[in-house]
């Protein structure tokens, strides 16, 4: 028997029997659909949410956020490891840690002590 086989032969059953397959094959597929629900709504409830923390949406914030910690604008950042400066309002001012953040009143200053403006920073 094969696979074009098969619509001849439901053909031939009687009614009963096609009612019979139809009810079976209804049933899988209720019980399908309902165990495919059921792990869904599962699923749904075990995800955590997404947090964005420290999110800063405009520059404005970000010097405000550095004119808070006591820094004003003229004063300058430079890592203890680092050959560079750089001013509170740009990105690599972010990345240098705690324990290695030295400032210096003014540009000048930090230049004096051999330091130069980072790469991608700019005069306020």
């Amino acid at each position: 028997m094969s696979i074009n086989d098969i619509p001849l032969k439901i053909k031939t059953l009687d009614s009963s029997a096609k009612e019979r397959i139809f009810v079976v094959i209804l049933i899988i597929l209720v019980g399908s659909a309902s165990f495919g629900l059921g792990r869904l709504s599962v699923s749904e409830g075990e995800k955590t949410p997404i947090r964005i923390e420290n999110f800063a949406s405009s520059t404005s914030e970000v010097v405000a956020e550095g004119q808070g910690s006591g820094l004003s604008a003229s004063m300058v950042l430079a890592s203890k490891t680092g050959t560079s400066y750089y001013y509170p309002t740009c990105s690599g001012a972010k990345r240098i840690t705690e324990k290695n953040k030295i400032t210096f009143p003014s540009a000048k200053e930090a230049e004096a002590f051999g330091l130069h403006i980072g790469p991608g920073c700019q005069t306020p």
